[in-house]
């Protein structure tokens, strides 16, 4: 059935943040069951369905964002966003025909030339800390529990996130490079987390998912 809203389950103490369809109808992704590990998810088509969710400020100029997606592609010939606010400021998207991730926090942005592009489901973790030093260590990319080399060619990870309150799902902030395929569940946290707190984190999604 379609999916005109997302809801957050979070409880989180700096409000509840729902996506809704971007859009009519034809913006809203279908609910699919049994996806992954026996796990519904939402189909985008890649040419109409989109989502965001506005008011979001707790993403905003923040000096640290970790961010857990997990998210399964249909096709990866064309550039795709799974996820961005305005002007890429918090960003996981695909480079399209040379099937790269792209991964932009805080100005900077960063491709994984390493990892291939493929239409398994993957967990999708991006740590960014804007008081660390040099991009290396301000912005980090993690596909299934493993570090990524990132080249971020001449490109600065700033200080803080985008001053942006929404956040795009499926879609850039200009309605551009929509998304084919499946998403699953997102998680979002404005601080620095441990190794603990991290690690505890990509190990639910993994086993829920059943990712290896």
């Amino acid at each position: 059935s379609l999916i005109g809203n997302w809801n957050d389950t979070s409880a989180s103490i700096y409000g509840i943040h729902n996506m809704g369809a971007d859009g009519g109808n034809s913006a809203k992704p279908i609910y699919t069951t049994n996806v992954q590990n026996g796990i519904p998810m939402l189909l985008f088509n890649g040419t109409s369905n989109k989502m965001s969710a506005t008011s979001f400020g707790s993403i905003a100029n923040q000096g640290a964002i970790a961010l857990f997606i997990i998210s399964k592609f249909n096709n990866t010939t064309s550039p795709q966003t799974i996820m961005t606010n305005a002007a890429r400021g918090m960003n996981l998207s695909i480079s399209g025909t040379t099937s790269r991730y792209q991964i932009g926090m805080a100005g900077g942005v960063g491709e994984d030339s390493g990892s291939t592009v493929d239409t398994s489901a993957h967990l999708h973790t991006i740590l960014f800390n804007g008081s660390a030093t040099g991009n290396a260590n301000r912005l980090i990319y993690r596909r299934d529990g493993i570090q990524k080399t990132l080249d971020f060619k001449a490109t600065t990870v700033g200080t803080a996130t985008s001053a942006s309150t929404i956040l795009y799902m499926g879609e850039t902030s200009t309605g551009t490079e929509l998304f084919n395929g499946y998403q699953g569940e997102i998680i979002i946290y404005n601080i620095v987390l441990s190794a603990a707190q991290l690690q505890n984190t990509e190990n639910y999604l993994k086993n829920k998912w059943g990712i290896i």
